[in-house]
């Protein structure tokens, strides 16, 4: 990640105990925990993300962290300046989120969770009868899932480009 400069200061983003525990508590909803709503949304490409993962990644800064709208400037004026590093960054941030000991174990957490729903999406759609509407919802749904997780695996890689989006072959 990079640094962002901030009322003249350099930010230096850490990924650490504090960054995990504001995104626990300010991203969560509907159940689901706030790192995994933070992991999906850079897999999708949310730009909202990237400003989420700034600004909780400068929570070590404790009362001095600089206000959400301050670390939107400092993006605006790099990251998503460019539409290249705008893509790079969500990439970029994964890979950092596994550069930590114990977030990378939360990334290890995430996936074993999408993998078990994907078990039991597998279950239910065994069951369904094929070329239903349920059976189409289910397996759409199940699509999806492995498409999350197929980008995850790919972002991780040793040696993989800065997209997160597949190229398509021309």
């Amino acid at each position: 990640m990079e640094n962002l400069m901030i009322d003249g200061t350099t930010c230096t983003p850490k990924l650490n105990y504090a960054f995990a525990n504001q995104v626990k508590k300010e991203l969560s909803a509907d159940g689901r925990d706030g790192f995994d709503v933070l992991v999906d949304g850079l897999l999708d490409e949310d730009p909202e993300q990237i400003v989420n993962a700034y600004y909780y990644a400068l929570a070590y800064f404790k009362r001095s962290q600089p206000s959400r709208d301050k670390v939107v400037e400092a993006l605006e004026d790099t990251i998503f300046a460019d539409d290249d590093k705008t893509n790079a960054a969500y990439s970029d941030i994964i890979q950092s989120l596994h550069a930590d000991n114990f977030l990378a174990r939360k990334l290890t957490s995430f996936v074993k969770g999408y993998n078990k729903i994907l078990d039991i999406m597998q279950k239910k759609l065994d069951s369904e009868k094929e070329g239903s509407d349920q059976y189409n919802k289910d397996q759409l749904g199940m699509e999806q899932l492995q498409t999350q997780l197929d980008k995850l695996n790919k972002v991780l890689q040793p040696g993989t480009p800065q997209l997160v989006t597949p190229e398509v072959p021309a």
